[in-house]
């Protein structure tokens, strides 16, 4: 595997996974190894944030995108605690490609929706990121825990996790959702990685239209948190989007350009 490229590349790979193969594909920029953008996309993933993996390597960023255990193909069931486990094993493989294809000096994450809930349990808990960008995300935890206590969220969830999401995905509903939410709800709970988030480069995107996952509710409690520890790492935007991002992109990949140069060593 040559470590300099006279154009960028783009190669489909295999990364291992707990549960088999998480169909991906890496963006290469040409030259050496390059500082690397790991991209989670959310829940089923037709929103892929593909044209935001070209942006980073017309940037000079190398950018893994992957596919969660049991979506798009991918090996395995499909669960929320599985994507967490599948985040773990694609930071593995980067850290297995040093100084081939990726400069492991300068490793970010980036996720939106469901993504945004992997990227900050990455950026808390793997000292290989070097930060990251939270788009949108969702608080899991405290979807389950309003189940709990109000029969239509319930129902609307019952609607959501099977019908919508889950026909998109291998082995998963709400029955899921919920036994894995009833044995630890605190991994799916965006306030349980924002004290450790502190340490690190930030940046926490939100969209002032984005009625899905109300800022309120999910990202505006994590911003709370990291704010709290006082210690000054972290960045905010709002943009005037929906929570598909289907405005202000041109403008969000330039954020996440500048926020990840910044952010280098």
């Amino acid at each position: 595997m040559s470590n300099t490229r006279q154009y960028p590349q783009t190669e489909g790979v295999f990364i291992p996974g707990n549960r088999g193969r998480l169909f991906s594909t890496v963006y290469l920029p040409a030259g050496g190894p390059a500082p690397v953008v790991i991209v989670c996309h959310g829940l089923p993933g037709i929103e892929k944030m593909i044209d935001y993996a070209h942006a980073l390597r017309e940037a000079g960023f190398a950018v893994v995108c992957f596919h969660y255990s049991g979506s798009w193909g991918a090996d395995g069931t499909f669960s929320v605690g599985h994507c967490l486990e599948d985040a773990d094993s694609v930071i593995d493989y980067v850290a297995a490609n040093a100084n081939s294809w990726f400069n492991t000096d300068n490793v970010f994450v980036i996720g939106h929706s469901l993504g945004g809930l992997v990227a900050s349990y990455a950026i808390a808990s793997r000292p290989e990121i070097k930060g990251g960008v939270v788009i949108m995300p969702a608080n899991i935890a405290a979807h389950y825990r309003a189940a709990l206590t109000d029969p239509a969220v319930e129902v609307d969830s019952e609607q959501l996790y099977s019908v919508e999401f889950g026909e998109w995905l291998n082995g998963f509903n709400w029955d899921v959702m919920k036994r894995e939410a009833a044995e630890d709800a605190s991994r799916f709970d965006l306030c349980t990685y924002g004290v450790r988030m502190a340490d690190k480069d930030v940046l926490l995107i939100a969209g002032a239209r984005d009625f899905l996952l109300p800022e309120a509710e999910n990202l505006g409690l994590l911003r709370s948190q990291i704010e709290a520890q006082g210690k000054g790492k972290l960045q905010y935007l709002s943009f005037d989007t929906d929570h598909g991002m289907n405005t202000c992109r041109d403008a969000i990949k330039q954020s996440l350009i500048a926020f990840c140069r910044g952010a280098m060593d």
